[in-house]
């Protein structure tokens, strides 16, 4: 039976090894600007409190609330940049595994696999390498101490420290505040009128609050995740409702959070009955938090994991205890059974290739505007630049201090006023459009075209047809266009597009395309694109929702039906 537990054991985190260990396209995002911070700081003994890659608000404060972990992220860059996906495997799986072993102890074997398997897979919505990969592990810590207080009560003492350092890490501390503030309420629960005799405790509460005013901001670092919303001209998607969400992209996670929001309301109302009130607050308060933003979905994995399976172990207790030995072996192969499978059903590819989803499993760290780059320093295109607020945190890696820019992807570190009248209405009124390009001498634009907002999407349709600006780079990810310059213009040239096309071989990569040639009117090239799309992958969902759509005509709804009925997964 041993045998078959640790077999059990293994396959589970085999699994969940896979879905942590994810090709990374980090570099795109936030993850070159923390590099980039981390390098300044480590070679100027200094943390910037101001903008500084701006060259529209270069000297607007900015309050940098994960300043040591950009520090830890540029020293393990050094030697090399898959060290910082490693780590993030790392940090991912030891979090699990604290709170696997708690489940296990207390709500038992098959209770914990059960939660494992329903929610850890939403891991996979956010798997990307930023600040808060520390944070997964410091809650999971604190957690666990919550979840055994009083039984462990000698082993608290970490938490000052862990708050220092987690305040210094990543806005995320704020959960560590919660959980401490539970460890008051259990407390109270537990001793009532001799809730004041327990000096160690009080002492180590005392001193893990006074832990967040450890920073380099004082007390406005401390409050600041009450404070970041105050200054934030710009929304981003992971600061969004799902229900808001659901209605916008087509969000797998989302739909299964939705799914599983029922077993959420039973494990409540179980959890209720039994008086297990912290739980139930745990529970709701994760829940409530991710459904309010979906960016905090890992720490609603993290929390309903051990939470889940102590509803699960009330409701099958009695039946697991029946069950004989017999059973219990083939329950164990079983679960081990679906964990690989599980494992194989994503190694494989054959999930993020159906449902597209970019989530690979390996070890690459791709770098999308690389090429784009190396075109602007090749040329030495002139200053200054005008990017979109996307691709900001890329260019910050590769081209600070040489360049600065209009924009990058950090709302707090503008003014509200400059995102919402300046920056979004800059792609969609010419007119300011033209004062603003002149006021900051803009002679290059660098743009990611996977920006998927309307504006965006507007802002190259216009400025593809504005003869003033040469269209001189395209690539999968990037546009450039230059004001002043020597090099041929790009538009007519079919030959250069279908070069990109034929030079692209990720077809998530090639959907940017196709929207990329529809903005350019350029309908024939998108239709070769979607036509290679199909060639390498033709198990896409994608590719067969729009084959639906191109069976709009009645002449072809039994092929429409048809395709919806062999891939109802799909639709």
């Amino acid at each position: 039976m041993k045998l078959l537990q640790k077999i059990l054991f293994i396959s589970c985190f085999i699994f969940l090894f896979s879905i942590t260990l994810i090709n990374s396209s980090d570099m795109n995002q936030d993850l070159g600007r923390h590099i980039k911070i981390g390098e300044i700081i480590v070679k100027t003994f200094q943390i910037p409190q101001t903008n500084l890659f701006s060259y529209t608000n270069p000297d607007f404060p900015f309050i940098n609330h994960h300043w040591l972990s950009e520090v830890i992220f540029y020293l393990l860059s050094q030697i090399n940049l898959n060290s910082l996906l490693y780590l993030k495997v790392i940090l991912v799986l030891s979090a699990f595994f604290i709170l696997i072993k708690h489940s296990v102890n207390r709500s038992g074997i098959f209770p914990t696999i059960i939660s494992i398997l329903l929610f850890s897979p939403f891991f996979l919505d956010r798997s990307q390498i930023r600040p808060e990969i520390f944070g997964y592990l410091f809650f999971s810590f604190l957690l666990f101490l919550l979840l055994t207080y009083p039984k462990n009560k000698k082993y608290l003492f970490p938490i000052p420290l862990i708050m220092i350092l987690w305040v210094n890490i990543h806005i995320s501390f704020v959960f560590g505040l919660f959980i401490i503030g539970l460890l008051i309420l259990k407390s109270l629960i537990l001793y009532k009128k001799n809730f004041l005799k327990e000096k160690y405790f009080l002492l180590i509460v005392a001193l893990s609050i006074f832990s967040v005013f450890l920073n380099p901001n004082g007390i406005s670092g401390a409050l600041y995740p009450f404070t970041i919303f105050s200054n934030y001209g710009y929304t981003i998607a992971e600061n969004q409702n799902l229900l808001y969400l659901n209605g916008m992209t087509s969000n797998l996670w989302i739909k299964y959070f939705f799914i599983l929001s029922p077993l959420v309301f039973i494990s409540s109302i179980i959890l209720l009955s039994r008086t297990k009130i912290i739980e139930l607050i745990i529970l709701i308060v994760f829940y409530l938090t991710t459904f309010i933003q979906i960016r905090h979905m890992p720490f609603f994995v993290l929390a309903v994991i051990p939470v889940f399976a102590l509803s699960l172990k009330y409701i099958f207790e009695e039946i697991l205890k029946k069950l004989s030995k017999d059973n219990k072996s083939i329950l164990y192969l079983s679960l081990s059974g679906i964990f690989i499978f599980y494992t194989l059903f994503f190694v494989s590819g054959w999930f993020p290739k159906t449902f597209d989803i970019n989530r690979n499993f390996g070890s690459v760290m791709t770098e999308d505007a690389k090429k784009g780059v190396e075109f602007l320093n090749k040329n030495k295109l002139e200053k200054n630049i005008f990017n979109n607020f996307d691709i900001g945190g890329y260019l910050i890696y590769s081209l600070y201090p040489q360049y600065k820019f209009f924009v990058d992807n950090r709302p707090e570190a503008y003014p509200a006023d400059f995102l919402k009248n300046t920056y979004m209405n800059i792609h969609t009124d010419k007119n300011l459009r033209d004062k603003m390009f002149e006021k900051y001498n803009i002679k290059t634009i660098f743009f990611a075209h996977s920006d998927q907002t309307g504006w965006a999407e507007s802002f190259i349709a216009e400025i593809y047809k504005d003869l003033n600006w040469k269209l001189i780079y395209a690539d999968s990810s990037i546009i450039i266009l230059s004001r002043k310059t020597q090099l041929p213009d790009i538009r007519n040239s079919n030959q250069y597009f279908r070069k990109v096309i034929g030079g692209e071989n990720n077809y998530i990569k090639l959907f940017s395309l196709i929207k990329l040639y529809n903005l350019f009117e350029k309908f024939d090239l998108s239709q070769e694109t979607f036509d290679k799309i199909a060639r390498i992958n033709p198990a896409s969902c994608s590719v067969k929702k729009i084959l639906v759509k191109t069976y709009q005509n009645p002449l072809y709804l039994y092929q429409s039906q048809e395709l919806k009925n062999k891939y109802w997964y799909c639709f």
